[in-house]
């Protein structure tokens, strides 16, 4: 299911490989960028490398506050992709990460009503410089608005030991 624009000039779409890309913007951010299809396929090679994420951050090897997906280079969402930022967000909430959307893919205006109620669940933002203003704030700074150390910190009491 192509929820691309359809018209007299949307015969069949000639896209290459979907090319997903990882930025750090932000110490504890990452931002995920997708390109082509978001479908069953692409949409798994994004969990995988989400789930490479969350692996190295419960390991100790980088600090994991926020997950920003740029969805403004996909071409078309077919079957399968919309389940996996769906799935994407669940993972990130299962670890206490914050999850967004940035950007607004190409054929999203023409999708179903449910499919457009069940993507409503997932935060959104209109551009990765408003997602990384509101998620990446938070994400990198203590409540002082320091730098957070991307050392492991310990936990003792319920506050933050250093």
């Amino acid at each position: 299911m192509t929820l691309a624009p359809s018209g007299p000039d949307s015969g069949p779409r000639t896209t290459g490989p979907t090319q997903l890309a990882i930025e750090s913007p932000a110490p504890g951010t990452r931002l995920l960028r997708v390109h082509g299809v978001l479908n069953s396929g692409s949409g798994a090679r994004l969990l995988r490398l989400l789930d490479s994420q969350l692996t190295m951050s419960r390991s100790g090897h980088n600090r994991l506050d926020a997950v920003i997906v740029d969805v403004s280079g996909i071409e078309a969402l077919e079957r399968g992709g919309p389940q996996a930022l769906q799935h994407a967000r669940y993972a990130c909430a299962r670890h206490g990460i914050e999850f967004a959307l940035a950007g607004h893919p190409v054929g999203l205006t023409t999708a179903s009503v449910s499919l457009r109620s069940r993507l409503g669940h997932l935060r959104t933002f209109p551009t990765v410089d408003a997602a990384l203003t509101v998620v990446g704030a938070g994400a990198g700074a203590d409540d002082a608005g320091r730098v957070r150390s991307a050392l492991p910190v310990a936990r003792a009491a319920g506050r933050e030991v250093r």
